[in-house]
């Protein structure tokens, strides 16, 4: 039995996979002393277009770019019965941003009708918490973009980039480091 939703779509991961997996990518972090970033992205087309069906249909277009963009240890499916979650391999938030933003160009060169909505959420282990429970309430209540994609380029575009705490800006100047852009 296969843990992918779709045989000939993307590899999106089961709820309940995606979540066990998860967990396991945590320990192993947990055990090499690595980064993992957990990502959220929740989806919904624009008004007019309302109903489970719109927004499943928009939510498996957006994995099928991001399972296009991310690199095959990486992993990609439902964190939640609204939202996609993406599990970043020893990448942290820094690092992640590069590829949030590879994929957000991506996304804007799809042409979508009607628009769709996307906000993102980054989490990172082990600074922003410890399990996927806390992982995945910590990127829903980070939000790092907002974007709305019409039928050719970004609609709209709010960037929040304040994503980070003091706390974690203070520790990365003094690593050298510098915030997000």
């Amino acid at each position: 039995m296969s843990n992918w939703l779709e045989d000939d779509g993307p590899r999106l991961l089961s709820r309940e996979t995606f979540a066990f997996e998860l967990e396991s990518e945590l320990r192993r972090a947990g055990r090499s002393r690595s980064d993992v970033t957990l990502v959220v992205l929740e989806t919904g087309r624009e008004s007019g277009a309302s109903g489970t069906t719109a927004d499943e249909v928009a939510m498996l277009e957006i994995a099928e770019i991001v399972d296009e963009t991310l690199r095959d240890t990486d992993l990609v499916g439902f964190a939640d019965r609204a939202a996609l979650g993406l599990v970043l391999v020893d990448a942290d938030v820094h690092r992640s941003v590069q590829v949030l933003d590879r994929l957000m160009l991506r996304i804007g060169q799809r042409a979508f009708s009607p628009a769709v909505h996307i906000a993102v959420g980054v989490a990172s282990y082990p600074e922003h918490g410890v399990d996927a429970a806390s992982l995945r309430q910590n990127a829903k209540s980070r939000p790092f973009l907002r974007e709305m994609f019409g039928t050719n380029t970004p609609v709209s575009s709010q960037r929040h980039v304040q994503f980070l705490r003091k706390e974690d800006r203070r520790a990365d100047s003094n690593r050298g480091g510098s915030p997000a852009s």
